[in-house]
């Protein structure tokens, strides 16, 4: 549910007016480019292979959203160095001052890649369902976040619920 979500919150934010870049993160499954439609000739697992400069994987979404797909079945991406991490995260914000909101999409779970890329995050959004073990893995996430980044504010959304009493419950 996290990268549909990002997905239609990216296209109802074009909607408003905004200029949306949406990051695929979720770097060993990616799926928002193929969410959207979309073909990208290259994706993030150029950018590390030293093949391909961050501008050129943009690809056009929706109108007013820019995607940076990721790969998908790539392994050596789900274990990027720390140096690997800090080198797109600095290519990243470099490319943030051409857009109004900047959305990432991580993978689930508390892996390196995910942490980072949530505590590199001005606002952490967590997806989850109201089954027992989707709220469990939830909760673990933001406690780590919090424990070791210090993260003390989590925006949360419970999807594929029957009403607003299930959600808040």
């Amino acid at each position: 549910g996290k990268s549909f979500t990002l997905a239609n919150l990216s296209y109802m934010m074009a909607q408003q007016g905004k200029k949306v870049l949406l990051i695929d993160a979720d770097l060993g499954l990616a799926n928002v480019d193929i969410m959207m439609g979309l073909k990208p000739q290259s994706n993030l697992a150029d950018l590390f292979a030293g093949e391909a400069k961050l501008e050129s994987l943009l690809i056009d979404g929706p109108p007013n959203v820019t995607i940076l797909p990721a790969s998908s079945g790539v392994r050596e991406m789900t274990v990027l160095t720390d140096d690997q991490i800090m080198y797109f995260l600095g290519e990243v914000n470099e490319l943030e001052r051409n857009f109004d909101v900047v959305l990432i999409d991580t993978g689930a779970g508390i892996g390196k890649n995910v942490l980072y890329f949530n505590a590199a995050a001005q606002n952490v959004l967590v997806v989850t369902t109201p089954e027992p073990t989707s709220v469990t893995d939830a909760y673990a996430a933001m406690k780590v976040l919090h424990n070791t980044h210090m993260i003390k504010r989590f925006r949360l959304i419970v999807n594929r619920v029957k009403d607003r009493k299930q959600a808040l419950k």
